[in-house]
């Protein structure tokens, strides 16, 4: 009798092991569902904000456009808002893209806070193709790390040569913005 005993509450521990096994394994498939659904949700309100502050800053750009296609920096140089043929980077949007991505450092302590965002970059592409003016002047949000404007300027600062835009045939200075969307992967 004591050996049935002993068997019954080996498999009633059993059991129990394995009822709290499912559980536990409810849980983490529950827990990184809802981590999942955490980070879709904080990947859409960056998208509908990026969204948000682009058509902003489009409409503010057209407003900008008509009043004068031109302005002139600190410097004394002629820059266009938008030019008859506006800059492109060498091998279009496509090339642009695989640059961005190959050459991005994510910010290591945004890593770890797992953070994202995006942040807006303008610029000055010169009649040389060469990219300067380089600055951050939006964001998803106040709380977008430092460190992403930071990586940001360095990361369009350092791109290669683009083609120059042209007025009348000739190659002018023309600004030009891209956003630039920090996610991890």
């Amino acid at each position: 009798m004591i050996k049935y005993t002993k068997i019954y509450v080996l498999i009633a521990v059993l059991f129990l092991i394995q009822a709290c096994g499912s559980t536990n394994e409810k849980n983490n498939k529950e827990s990184a569902i809802s981590a999942a659904d955490a980070i879709a949700q904080r990947r859409a309100v960056i998208k509908r904000d990026s969204t948000l502050i682009a058509n902003k800053r489009l409409k503010a750009w057209n407003d900008l456009v008509a009043i004068s296609p031109t302005y002139t920096n600190p410097k004394g140089t002629i820059i266009y808002h938008k030019a008859e043929v506006n800059p492109t980077f060498i091998g279009g949007d496509k090339a642009m893209m695989k640059y961005l991505r190959g050459s991005i450092e994510y910010p290591e302590q945004a890593e770890k806070d797992k953070l994202e965002g995006t942040v807006f970059v303008d610029f000055v592409v010169s009649s040389e193709g060469n990219v300067n003016e380089v600055e951050v002047t939006s964001a998803t949000s106040s709380d977008v790390d430092q460190a992403f404007r930071n990586e940001a300027v360095r990361l369009v600062s350092s791109m290669p040569k683009w083609t120059p835009g042209k007025q009348n045939n000739q190659p002018v200075n023309v600004k030009y913005s891209i956003p630039i969307t920090f996610q991890i992967l």
